[in-house]
């Protein structure tokens, strides 16, 4: 009697495992169970995804004429996945450096659960997506966007930083004048 598994516990979600029951007791009849259900026809010596857990396989063939039942068990586990999450500054996924007034954009995204977005510890994510004036103030925002994950992925997060700065260059100015002559004018003292 063998149950033989084709990879090594523990393994993340989403990775096929295949289970495999069997006997050299031909006569009697070999059956495999997961968590006390019957999982022979569809799972034995086939590649299925687990869920996220302990599994308990158990392979037992019945008695028969010439063979005494046997059985024999082992637990598999499967772990969450990572997690995932994406931040994107003005659509870019990077920090991101804002001349004020300059609007920026905040979006995040999750395929696993729901996104909670703080921006310097404060929840906006009503804001998602949402174009924002900046305060008129330099400063260094953190941006922190976290995936609850799900059942079957872990919660995640991921930090960006915003810098607003004023722009230092000064302006160019041309002046030309209303008949078109260029130079000084004078001046009394």
């Amino acid at each position: 009697m063998t149950l033989n598994f084709d990879k090594v516990s523990p393994q993340n979600y989403g990775t096929e495992i295949n289970a495999t029951c069997s006997s050299n007791n031909f006569e009697g009849e070999l059956k495999l169970y997961r968590n006390n259900v019957d999982v022979t026809t569809g799972e034995n010596s086939e590649n299925i995804i687990l869920p996220v857990g302990t599994h308990n396989y158990t392979c037992n063939v019945t008695e028969s004429q010439n063979y005494t039942s046997s059985s024999t068990e082992s637990n598999f586990t499967i772990d969450k996945a990572g997690g995932e999450v994406r931040l994107y500054l003005n659509g870019i996924e990077s920090d991101l450096e804002i001349f004020y007034p300059q609007q920026y954009n905040i979006t995040a995204t999750t395929l696993y659960g729901v996104i909670t977005i703080y921006f310097n510890g404060t929840d906006i994510t009503e804001n998602n997506s949402v174009n924002v004036t900046p305060e008129f103030a330099e400063s260094s925002y953190n941006v922190t966007v976290v995936s609850s994950g799900d059942e079957n992925h872990s919660s995640v997060y991921l930090t960006r930083w915003l810098n607003v700065t004023f722009d230092t260059t000064p302006p160019s100015l041309l002046l030309i004048s209303p008949d078109g002559t260029y130079g000084t004018t004078n001046q009394s003292p």
